[in-house]
């Protein structure tokens, strides 16, 4: 079962009312794989809702919400690539981008909106990425801890909402680099980007700046996650 527990964060004067509330559609694809137990999924769909009610609790601050529009179980794609990310994660992080981005199919894409793809675990110390190139996500149940945490997945869904990783306050949802207990280097932690100068608690990194809060806004008006082809493409995650 999952087992998760946030402390909200305080809510923003960013936004003032439920009819300023923008409800963003989700999609959430579990992948599983007979061959390669860290891409098989083992979460249900009421797990994967019950990940989201965590993820809202944390984006209730800047008036966004994720609805779950269906969770899909599918089989994952290039299963017999994924083993060599592990090498290829310490040695060529192109290589093992590209990788990752071939695991979930498209077929079943919830086209113009949130895609949200989910493993078991990455090879190397990471609990998730955006791929701007496919408005995708691609989140982890466990942590190389053997832990959970929605706050991963929350900030991933940042990056697809334009923001940077942020290094202001160990305590922001974008702080970047390795999470508590990871290597530095091979994964780079939740988002993949460059290693802050101290491992940050997933757990506690809840916040977001009035500043982020107005881009996040802004990119979700749109309806859509940014892509390559947004004008804030220099947000996402590396």
């Amino acid at each position: 079962m999952v087992a998760l527990a946030l402390a909200p964060p305080p809510v923003s004067g960013a936004w003032q009312s439920e009819a300023e509330l923008l409800v963003l559609p989700v999609r959430v694809h579990l992948l599983t794989s007979g061959t390669t137990p860290e891409l098989n999924s083992t979460l249900t769909g009421d797990e994967i809702r019950q990940v989201f009610v965590e993820v809202n609790a944390v984006w209730q601050q800047a008036g966004i919400r994720w609805d779950v529009e269906s969770v899909l179980r599918e089989q994952a794609q290039n299963e017999e690539a994924f083993p060599a990310a592990r090498e290829t994660g310490r040695s060529g992080r192109g290589r093992f981008r590209s990788i990752l981005l071939e695991v979930c199919p498209e077929d079943q894409w919830l086209r113009g909106a949130w895609n949200v793809c989910v493993i078991r675990e990455f090879p190397v110390p990471a609990g998730g990425v955006f791929f701007p190139e496919r408005r995708q996500v691609l989140w982890s149940e466990l942590n190389p801890r053997g832990q959970m945490h929605a706050t991963i997945l929350a900030h991933e869904l940042g990056h697809s909402l334009c923001l940077r990783h942020d290094s202001g306050s160990p305590n922001n949802l974008m702080r970047g680099g390795p999470a508590q207990g990871q290597r530095r280097g091979a994964g780079g932690g939740a988002g993949g980007g460059a290693a802050s100068p101290t491992p940050r608690d997933p757990s506690t990194a809840t916040e977001l700046t009035a500043a982020q809060i107005a881009i996040a806004r802004g990119q979700a008006a749109t309806g859509s996650p940014q892509g390559l082809d947004n004008s804030c493409r220099d947000g996402a995650a590396r």
